[in-house]
């Protein structure tokens, strides 16, 4: 695998989209024509992962003996969670939102799902 040189990256500039969790989306002609398997996503997304984007980080500090073990055993848990690929990079401030906070990481979990075109 190559690397990527990203000393001079810079956050980029987005615009926060809720998709189909806006009031105006749950009520689109769009939204009446989407299959069973799609309306089921909406709802998760609006019942359960979008209440948890900005959910709070654990404050209780586990000490991590192995880090190679406990890095294996976190990506097994998210291919097994429906993830296509995972990986575990460093945190670099650059690559990120403009309008999400800056965080006091090290690392970063990285995962990538397939697209369910069906469902779009």
């Amino acid at each position: 695998m190559g690397s990527v040189n990203i000393t001079k990256a810079v956050p980029a500039v987005r615009r926060r989209r809720e998709g189909m969790e806006t009031p105006r989306a749950k009520v689109s002609p769009f939204q009446k024509r989407m299959p069973d398997s799609a309306r089921r996503m909406v709802f998760i997304r609006q019942s359960s992962l979008f209440k948890q984007r900005e959910a709070p980080v654990n404050p209780t500090l586990t000490e991590i003996d192995d880090y190679v073990e406990i890095t294996k055993e976190i990506k097994n848990m998210i291919i097994e969670m429906g993830a296509n690929a995972v990986g575990v990079a460093k945190y670099n401030k650059n690559i990120r939102f403009s309008d999400s906070d800056e965080l006091d990481l090290t690392n970063v979990i990285v995962f990538a799902m397939t697209m369910a075109y069906d469902c779009m």
